[in-house]
């Protein structure tokens, strides 16, 4: 990679981590690790809720 184009790459890596993490990541591969478990984590759905019972009385 160009240097004038790996030096703007650092530091938006640099900046991205800061978002995510206190420390920098030892690798790349841990950046995307991580980075991708947190996509994971907000794009799943939450399982369904569990339906409330009724305890009143129902009139009859």
């Amino acid at each position: 990679m160009p240097r004038a184009l790996a030096e703007p790459h650092a530091k938006l890596d640099r900046a991205v981590e800061l978002c995510y993490s206190p420390q920098p990541f030892q690798s790349n591969r841990q950046s995307a690790e991580h980075l991708f478990a947190l996509y994971e984590t907000l794009t799943t759905p939450p399982p369904p809720a569990a339906r409330k019972v009724d305890r009143k009385a129902r009139p009859t």
